[in-house]
């Protein structure tokens, strides 16, 4: 009895801390730093997917109040998942994707108004009526002038800039003074560890963070700032075989643009 007495404590404890090594969301990634695993919602990966493709179809610049919307709710919702709230995060989850499935809708032109009262006027307007064909849309696509690659030491699993980095990011504001009639677009980028849904939610934070720390300090006007984009690790620049590739990869740019 007491043999078994024994064992039951021992395996609940077991079990329990088992539990608590999992944690709220469970784990599936593998990140830069180091491993950790970390498991996302299948519908999060799908209003992430759905916001990627909208971005390819260029509704970020057709519809931008919009689409911007929508992509603070799906960013939201990864941060109200990662604190263990789960049925708020798909309460997020799911308006976010409302917001994406809204995007831009084609509103067919309304048939012409006929009264017709005899078969040979309604013959005549069948007749003349056309079919309208909807204009293509145009998406134009910027023209980076120039390039600044930053190369930003954050810590594990995190978007906060550190005092430490401070310096190069206030080299990239006199970099970017020199062209004071331009745009700016900054992207995130990482190296192909962890899972493609992680990677695009942390490239998104940090440069985002890049952005804030620039607009902080007065120089640059937030509205020149036209988009801030995370990538993961879509867009590599070396080899994700090696560390140093890997280094090369986790980057932030910041593109000097013309509209």
């Amino acid at each position: 009895m007491k043999f078994n007495a024994a064992r039951m404590i021992f395996s609940t404890m077991l079990l329990l801390s088992f539990a608590f090594i999992i944690g709220c969301a469970g784990m599936d990634i593998e990140t830069a730093e180091k491993s950790q695993y970390y498991y996302v919602p299948e519908s999060l990966q799908e209003a992430n997917r759905l916001l990627y493709k909208a971005r390819i179809e260029g509704k970020d610049k057709m519809c931008k109040k919009e689409f911007k919307a929508a992509e603070e709710a799906v960013n939201h919702a990864f941060d109200v998942y990662d604190d263990c709230k789960a049925e708020e995060a798909d309460r997020i989850i799911a308006a976010a994707i409302d917001k994406i499935n809204a995007l831009c809708p084609y509103t067919p032109p309304s048939p012409p108004e006929v009264a017709a009262t005899t078969e040979e006027v309604t013959k005549e307007v069948v007749k003349k009526e056309e079919i309208v064909t909807p204009e293509p849309v145009t998406v134009k696509v910027p023209k980076v002038v120039e390039r600044l690659v930053l190369h930003i030491n954050f810590d594990y699993d995190k978007a906060v800039i550190k005092a430490s980095e401070y310096s190069k990011l206030d080299d990239a504001i006199k970099f970017i003074e020199k062209y004071p009639a331009s745009t700016l677009i900054i992207e995130g980028h990482t190296d192909s560890r962890g899972t493609e849904i992680y990677n695009h939610a942390l490239s998104y934070k940090r440069a985002l963070a890049v952005k804030d720390y620039l607009v902080s300090k007065g120089t640059i006007d937030d509205g020149r700032i036209t988009r801030v984009l995370g990538y993961g690790e879509w867009k590599p620049v070396a080899s994700n075989n090696t560390d140093a590739g890997r280094a090369e990869n986790r980057r932030t740019e910041i593109l000097i643009v013309s509209e």
